[in-house]
């Protein structure tokens, strides 16, 4: 399976030929953005340069502005800096150690009378507890915001990530299933919030941003979706050997998937517990790359609450968003703020994959289970 090919360069030959490679005129991107939205089971989808710019749009989309908090899970630091874009404030909840996801218990301790919405991110494609985090937004009346960029081809209880909140915030960057090189989707089922989104997209009537996806990306991402469920299937596959080549190392833990879940596998990743057997970090990492099975650990090894861009606000100056004159909460930063967190993203553990190169799959998984087997 060609990761790029001959369909891609078809499909760019007929955006060169159509004579326009704006999106404000051209075909190929509305082409996309409805061949998407019933791809996933969404009502419309809003196509953008990257999804940094619809988690932005999606943020000032459901009303966040100066001094109104936003709840975010704190592996990843996308959905904090996306408020703080909009001169909201990020404040991180807790995540389940197993899922290493939102935690919804979590998640209803961290709400104020200052809070706006919700930000939930299925961590490397493992769905959330959507049910307990749906369940403590409509009792407050907040709209989830999900940032699925991980998760294309992971689905909730037969429903496709992406389609349970008010938005769905999808990635197209190079490393991710379907790939325009840098891209983005907003997918919804309330067109008041795919309108608003249409209207940030360009600066005209309203104070939008020059968020446009190209024609050559929407290209590009038409002939991506044409291979999307050998893609997917490929990525599924990997997470399967790999979860079962290290069955027999339970101080390799892998993320818990919910029951009715579908995870997407954009990466294959474990909880390191080794260290607790005797076996350091240290040795297990040279020992899976004395193997051929470079791991990587940790993501950013840190909470995103730890993360300067918070803790050093990082942002307009003047302290701003976070120490507003307009904010009266008192969002907290650094460590312990998220004690589950700040223990597991240390120990996340994702595997090298590569879908595309035929048996490269199999070769990973059979070198990660030499690999376990020399640590014991």
């Amino acid at each position: 399976m060609e990761r790029f090919g001959q369909l891609e360069l078809d499909y760019l030959a007929k955006v060169i030929a159509s004579g326009t490679l704006n999106s404000k005129t051209g075909k190929f991107t509305p082409e996309l953005e409805e061949r998407f939205a019933k791809w996933v089971g969404a009502e419309q989808a809003v196509a953008m340069n990257s999804a940094m710019s619809v988690l932005h749009a999606s943020v000032a989309a459901v009303g966040v502005g100066p001094g109104v908090e936003v709840i975010c899970d704190p592996v990843v630091h996308f959905g904090g800096a996306a408020v703080m874009y909009h001169n909201g404030v990020p404040v991180f909840c807790d995540i389940n150690q197993d899922s290493w996801n939102m935690d919804p218990e979590s998640l209803e301790a961290c709400i104020t009378e200052h809070t706006g919405a919700i930000i939930c991110t299925p961590m490397w494609g493992n769905p959330p507890d959507y049910e307990g985090i749906l369940r403590v937004a409509n009792k407050h009346g907040l709209p989830v915001i999900e940032d699925v960029a991980h998760g294309v081809g992971g689905a909730y209880r037969g429903k496709a990530l992406g389609t349970l909140g008010a938005i769905g915030s999808f990635s197209f960057q190079e490393a991710k299933h379907l790939t325009s090189g840098d891209g983005g989707m907003a997918v919804t089922n309330r067109p008041e919030l795919a309108d608003r989104m249409l209207e940030m997209r360009i600066l005209k009537t309203t104070l939008g941003w020059n968020f446009r996806m190209t024609e050559l990306q929407a290209g590009v991402m038409l002939a991506q979706m044409e291979k999307a469920e050998e893609i997917i299937a490929a990525h599924h596959k990997a997470g399967a050997l790999y979860r079962e080549a290290a069955r027999a190392s339970p101080w390799l833990v892998p993320q818990r998937v919910g029951e009715g879940c579908v995870h997407a596998y954009h990466g294959v990743a474990f909880r390191f517990e080794g260290d607790g057997e005797g076996i350091p970090v240290e040795r297990f990492q040279e020992t899976m790359s004395e193997y051929g099975c470079r791991v990587s650990i940790g993501y950013k090894r840190r909470s995103a609450a730890e993360d300067p861009i918070f803790t050093e606000v990082l942002a307009y100056g003047k302290g701003c968003p976070i120490r507003c004159p307009l904010y009266r909460g008192e969002a907290r930063y650094g460590k312990g703020v998220t004690p589950v967190a700040d223990r597991t993203v240390p120990r996340m553990v994702v595997m090298p994959t590569d879908v595309y190169t035929p048996g490269k799959t199999e070769e990973y998984a059979e070198k990660i289970q030499a690999g376990l087997r020399a640590l014991g």
